[in-house]
């Protein structure tokens, strides 16, 4: 007879182990869990070194915690290679805009910049009145040249 282990770890995520049911000196069945039993020793969960961290909740050595980071992140970007590459390219915009001076500048505040937000505000007869004024400018330019 076997179960899964429910015990939650400082992840909030159940501990999962296999449970084996062993009967004590009174002939009760009590459960136990490998992976427990390890965790409260200070014993990493792959090899027989001490856990990296605080005894009790640390489940991995260093090595060990190094190499499960490494195949979960390999894992991830297997499963679903187009949202890693956005995910990727999202996070390298972001490092390339705060290298060039200050976090990423919204879309609205670009457009301020370029103009566009003053655009938007002229009325017709003012943009007409710019235009005419443009006109006599470029026409002034060429009576200079000829």
């Amino acid at each position: 007879m076997s179960a899964a282990c429910a015990v939650k770890l400082s992840g909030g995520h159940p501990c999962g182990g296999a449970l084996t049911f062993v009967t004590d000196a009174i002939g009760r069945l009590v459960p136990s869990c490998a992976r427990c039993v390890r965790r409260v020793a200070g014993v990493c969960q792959d090899c027989p070194r001490r856990v990296d961290g605080t005894v009790g909740r640390a489940l991995r050595c260093a090595a060990c915690r190094r190499a499960k980071l490494r195949l979960d992140g390999l894992h991830w970007r297997t499963r679903d290679p187009e949202h890693a590459r956005a995910v990727r390219r999202e996070c390298h915009r972001a490092y390339r805009d705060r290298k060039r001076g200050g976090p990423p500048t919204p879309r609205e505040e670009r457009y301020r910049r370029l103009g566009h937000a003053r655009a938007a505000a002229l009325t017709p007869a003012r943009r007409r009145e710019i235009a005419l004024k443009a006109i006599t400018t470029r026409w002034a330019r060429v009576k200079a040249a000829a």
